[in-house]
Order: structure tokens, then sequence, then C-alpha cells
């Protein structure tokens, strides 16, 4: 009979690894420590790597998404406190680019409904930026991206930011007389939008929905435009980051982090970009053909 976990005895194996290198860290002379402090963690991350890879091979489709919940939450306990507003802002950015790729594919699959289904996938990618853009008001990850999001309350923050913006504003983590004066902006619009009762009535009316469409046009132009200049992205500049601001391409960089910048530098908006690494989007589905073959 099976054992009731058969990753029981790796587990241990594991375990008394660490053990075993806390032990041996004590034996290595002063001058080496750091050299092997690092060499061991270069050596776990790569674990972690080929145990995520693990994970996707063998976990059931089904219970996949479990698996991310589960990594997201379990991560998170073991962040140091300090860390975990930046930790929760990274796994924004990695659900924004999830959730980007995703509403491409599901888009161009779809049928009957587009328009509705469309609707909605600019709605959770409205709450991914609403929910990176309150992170990054306490812990911006570079100067022109705090800016940025200064922008970004002055025309969208809401009555739940205040809070958020005064709490900035009295220990920001850049200063400037360009950051002191969005502050002042940001904090009177949001107020003007709270106590207004037309914008309140515009609002409920449907009012900021038709605003939001203007940013997710750029944005299908944008990824067509990025599909349609695949193949000579791919042979130029493989691997690096692109950015495309309706159908023009307007960066271009070695990480996601240098586009970014050259974007804010260009005074560009964000919400109307798309950012994507260059990297083949893999074979198109043949619905037929997966008919077929569920059939037979």
């Amino acid at each position: 009979m099976e054992s009731a976990s058969q990753v029981a005895e790796p587990l241990q194996i594991f375990r008394d690894t660490v053990v075993l290198l806390e032990k041996s860290a004590e034996a290595i002379v002063f001058e080496k420590k750091e050299e092997f402090h690092l060499k061991v963690m270069s050596t776990r991350n790569a674990l972690i790597g080929s145990l995520i890879r693990e994970a996707e091979e063998y976990v059931d489709p089904e219970n996949k998404n479990r698996l991310i919940e589960r990594l997201i939450k379990e991560a998170e306990e073991c962040v140091n406190p300090e860390d975990k507003l930046e930790f929760g802002l990274q796994v924004t950015f990695d659900l924004d680019d999830y959730i980007t790729e995703l509403m491409s594919k599901a888009l161009a699959c779809s049928n009957g409904g587009r328009e509705r289904i469309k609707a909605q996938w600019r709605e959770l990618r409205d709450r991914v930026e609403t929910s990176k853009r309150r992170r990054e008001l306490l812990k911006p990850v570079s100067e022109l991206e705090f800016v940025a999001t200064l922008r970004w309350m002055i025309e969208r923050g809401v009555e739940e930011d205040l809070g958020r913006l005064r709490q900035s504003k009295e220990d920001p983590p850049y200063t400037s007389e360009e950051i002191e004066e969005l502050f002042e902006i940001a904090e009177r619009r949001i107020g003007e939008r709270v106590n207004d009762s037309d914008h309140v009535a515009k609002k409920s009316e449907g009012g900021y929905q038709q605003e939001k469409v203007v940013a997710p046009n750029m944005q299908d132009l944008g990824w067509t435009a990025f599909q349609s200049h695949l193949p000579r992205l791919l042979r130029e500049a493989s691997g690096k980051w692109v950015a495309f601001h309706g159908d023009r391409q307007a960066a271009l960089g070695n990480s996601k982090q240098e586009v970014y910048e050259r974007l804010l530098q260009m005074k560009c908006p964000l919400e109307e970009v798309v950012v994507r690494r260059i990297k083949p989007l893999g074979p198109p589905l043949n619905l037929q053909r997966f008919r077929r073959s569920r059939v037979q």
C-alpha cells in the first residue's frame, strides 16, 4: 500500500540538507563565508526553478490554478514584513503580463459576444492597473514611475485613494517641486470628484465606462502592431522588450524596467501602451482539428 505522501522522504532529505548546510557554514573560514553564501543561494534558486517546472509538468491541468494561488499565498508568508508591499507589486506586474496575454488569446479565439468579452477583459485590466498604482504610491520602483502614478491619481484616483495619497505625501519616497505640485493637484482633483454631485451622477450613469474605452482601443492597436512586427523583432531583437503605443513602436530595451523608463521620459500614457517580451507566441489553436481529436 502506498504511503499518504510520496514526497515525505524527499522532503526529509531536503530538511537534512538544510541542517548539514548550517553545519558546513560553521566550518567555512571567515574570508570564504560570503562566497559560500552566494554559491548556496544560487544553487537554491536553481532548485526552486526546477521544482516549479516539475509542478507545472505533473500537476493536473484542473489543479494548476490552485497551485498558482498557493504559490502566491505561501510565498508571501515567507517574505520579510518590510518587503511584502514590494512583493505584492511584483506579483501584480506578473499578473498584468498574464492577463494581457490571455486577453489577446481569448479575443483571437472568441466567436459570438466578442465585444462583451472584450469589455470584461478591459475591466479586469483596469483593476490590475488600479492595484498596481495604489501599491506604487507607497512602494514605487523608480522616481519616474512614482511621477506617473501621481499623474494617474490625478486622472483616476477615487475616495479610497486619498488616505494612501496623504500617507505618501507625509513621507514621500522622492522629493522635487514637480512631485510636490502633483501631490497638491491629485489631492484637489480627487476631493473635487468625491464632493462634486455632477461627478457622482456621471459615474452612476456609466460616464466612467466611456472614459475607460479610450485606453484599451489603443492597446488593441498595439497588440495588432506587435503581432504584425513580431517576425522582424524576433530576427532583430529576440529576448528584448518592446513597447507599442497604438500602431507605433514606442520603445525597445533589454529589460521591462528600461522600456518603462523610456516611456515615462517620453511622457507616453502607460495605460495605452502594450509592453511585451520579444518571443514566439506559439502556434494558433486549430479548433476544427481539436474537436475532431476529441471525438476520436
